[in-house]
């Protein structure tokens, strides 16, 4: 469901829970789809 909310720009319900302190990171789809773009492999490795 997070995969679909993410290709069709919807909000979605995500809960992230770490065991210890941790720094999440966050990119827009543009600026995702630019990375794709630089460095293809990326596509790839995350799996979009």
């Amino acid at each position: 469901m997070l995969y679909l909310s993410f290709i069709n720009a919807l909000p979605a319900m995500l809960t992230i829970d770490t065991i210890e302190d941790s720094i999440i990171y966050q990119l827009q789809k543009n600026d995702l789809e630019k990375l794709y773009l630089t460095v293809p492999k990326f596509e790839r490795f995350l799996g979009s």
